[in-house]
């Protein structure tokens, strides 16, 4: 066998990846990035001012195919930051004709002129070959300045997130077998803003389900709201629990536990 078709036998063949509004294999087609994918354009649905959706498939009769978190990285952080979230963002496995989302949402610094930064995201696929999206993403000049961020810490009074960076780790200060977590919110702003509902990625699935028992939207003052997060077995094993809260208003904040279940929970 010849280099050239052992690289050609290690693509995931049936592993495919677009966005929405593009043709299925538009970005990736099993296993190879597409060359219809092209990183310099700026008029494509993955452009967006805001986020960017991937959607990644198994083919009908390809089995199933796991996954690695994804890694993220961007040219220059002084003009762009990313946050990914979605069943897309953690470990998981995908079986034939299931779909998962991988959404990622744009922060631009504030800057006087426009300003490009290429977006990398490589996802490792077990043995087989890993598989890389690349684009530029535009930031424009003349950004709004969007507030300082926000503020996360546990009940106990650890900051976990100071002004929308990440401090530490919310395990050093969670009881993992305890049923609920429960968080402190605020922003130093004068007014109350309203967010949308925080987002919940679950790794791997089958074992533990969480949701966050507030409405659709949550009100955010200068004043603590305790924002609780319900936790509920359905088989043994531990699961790492990823919260979002993804805002125009706001730097994307991120951050995740791992959720113990015994035999009987």
């Amino acid at each position: 066998v010849t280099p050239y078709i052992m690289q050609i036998l290690c693509k995931r063949k049936g592993f495919t990846v677009t966005a929405p509004g593009l043709s299925p294999d538009y970005v990736v087609l099993n296993g190879v990035t597409s060359e219809k994918w092209s990183k310099d354009s700026q008029d494509l649905p993955h452009t967006s001012a805001s986020d960017t959706v991937f959607i990644m498939r198994i083919a009908n009769h390809m089995g199933s195919q796991e996954y690695s978190s994804p890694q993220l990285s961007v040219s220059n952080e002084e003009i762009l930051e990313a946050v990914s979230v979605t069943e897309g963002a953690a470990e998981a496995n995908i079986v034939d004709q299931e779909t998962h989302e991988l959404h990622l949402y744009y922060h631009c610094q504030t800057r006087d002129e426009p300003g490009n930064a290429t977006v990398k995201v490589t996802y490792s696929l077990g043995s087989y070959d890993p598989v890389s999206l690349e684009w530029i993403k535009t930031c424009p000049g003349g950004v709004e300045v969007k507030k300082s961020g926000l503020t996360i810490s546990s009940v106990q009074g650890f900051i976990i997130v100071a002004d929308g960076k990440l401090q530490t780790t919310l395990e050093l200060y969670l009881n993992t077998t305890e049923p609920n977590a429960r968080l402190l919110i605020h922003t130093s702003a004068s007014e109350p803003e309203i967010l949308p509902k925080p987002v919940l990625t679950i790794s791997p699935r089958g074992i533990v389900r969480a949701r966050v028992l507030t409405n659709n939207t949550l009100l955010v003052t200068n004043t603590a709201q305790l924002i609780r997060v319900e936790h509920q077995c359905i088989s043994k094993g531990s699961a790492n629990v990823r919260f979002s809260i993804l805002s125009d208003k706001f730097r994307p904040v991120e951050f995740s536990w791992t959720k113990e279940c015994g035999t009987f929970c």
